[in-house]
Formats: structure tokens, C-alpha cells, sequence
């Protein structure tokens, strides 16, 4: 089985089938260019980071980060196909496969019920989620959803990397209205975006809604 290695917060360098190495985007059979024009842009940013030593605004920022990272990783594992083993350098923990990393995510995932609202963390979210790589300046979510939201429900992974999310508001009376669910690219297909929804919706009937309206 071929290997090929991911490194956060850079990529590393690939072994080629005749010796040596090469460029870690160019010349992976399976790879789309889609995919391959994304990594170039990642790594070019991490290391523009790499200059300032990797200061952060904050850990959830950092952990939003390392998100975006294991999540192109799949990405990569999915277009190469089973044949090709995909490995990911965490920024602080050793080398670990791909599939190895997701599968215990798989069963580490914690839901809340209207955390604190980490604005530079959220909007990463929904810029890896959405297919962004150069997200803007953070959104100000908590103050919207303080101001708009009847309730708002987060997963998390890894203590407090932020996965998923939704919201909902309400006209306050018997109608609220389910808006912005995401989940990371990383951890989609597992059953978070589901648990997310069903959890908002017994919030909002416990809050005397009677009707949750999906747009």
C-alpha cells in the first residue's frame, strides 16, 4: 500500500514509488485539481504563520485550525482512494493515520446545549465547511445569536474543538426557525449533524415552540 504524509501545520514532502521526493500536491493520481489548488493555498498560509511562530488568538482558534487541517487530510484519503494510506502530524501528539484519527473521533463527540460562543472558532467552522480555505475576519455570532437566537446547540471534539453547529430563532410565540447548521468536513456522514438537530428541536418544544421551520 502506498503512504503519503500530511503534516500539520505544513505538508510534508512525499516519498515518490522510485526514490526521493517530490511536491506533496502535484503528482497524486486520484487527486482532483479542485483539491489540490486548496492544499497549495493551506499551505502557503500555514507558512505565512510559521513566521509569526504560530501565535494564535486564541486555543479554540488554534484548535479551529488543526480542524481545517485533518479535514483536507480526509479529503485527500477519500480522493485517493483505500489503496493509499494518508498520515497526519498533529501540532502537538505523533504521526497517526488518517482513518485511525477519524475513527476515534467518531466516538469522542460532545454535545452542548448554548455554550459560549467562540466568534474566530465559529466562522472557521463554516468557512472549512463550506469550502473557504482564506476565511475573513471572524463573525459576530455571539452577539446575533444573544440578540436573534431562542437556543443554540455546538459539538465538540477533542475537549473544546468546535465541530458542529445550529441555532435557532423565534418570533416569540409558538414558531422558531432552524438556520446555519454546519459540521466540520472532517466529521461529516457520522450522525453529528442529526444529533445536532434533533437536540435543538426537544430545546425549542421545551421552550413552548410548537413549530420548527426548516428554510
Amino acid at each position: 500500500m502506498a503512504e503519503h504524509g500530511v503534516r500539520y501545520p505544513l505538508w510534508e514532502r512525499l516519498p515518490l514509488p522510485g526514490g526521493g521526493f517530490g511536491d506533496p500536491v502535484d503528482g497524486l493520481p486520484g487527486m482532483s485539481a479542485s483539491l489540490g489548488d486548496r492544499l497549495r493555498e493551506w499551505n502557503a498560509q500555514l507558512e505565512h504563520l510559521a513566521i509569526t511562530d504560530f501565535v494564535w488568538e486564541s486555543p479554540a482558534v488554534e484548535a479551529a485550525w488543526e480542524q481545517q487541517g485533518l479535514a483536507l487530510a480526509v479529503e485527500l484519503q477519500a480522493e485517493l482512494g483505500p489503496g493509499v494510506k494518508v498520515w497526519h502530524h498533529g501540532l502537538r501528539g505523533p504521526r497517526r493515520p488518517v482513518d485511525e484519527i477519524t475513527a476515534v473521533h467518531r466516538n469522542s463527540v460532545e454535545v452542548r446545549i448554548r455554550p459560549p460562543v467562540d466568534d474566530a472558532a465559529l466562522s472557521a467552522l463554516h468557512a472549512r465547511a463550506f469550502g473557504n480555505p482564506t476565511p475573513g475576519p471572524p463573525q459576530p455570532w455571539s452577539q446575533r445569536l444573544a440578540r436573534h437566537s431562542l437556543t443554540w446547540v455546538a459539538a465538540f471534539v477533542d475537549g473544546d474543538a468546535l465541530v458542529g453547529f445550529v441555532h435557532a430563532v423565534w418570533d416569540g410565540g409558538a414558531h422558531a426557525f432552524l438556520l446555519d447548521t454546519v459540521v466540520d468536513p472532517a466529521h461529516q456522514r457520522r450522525g453529528i449533524g442529526a444529533t445536532l438537530v434533533r437536540t435543538l428541536a426537544a430545546e425549542v418544544t421545551a421552550a413552548g415552540c410548537e413549530w420548527l421551520h426548516v428554510d
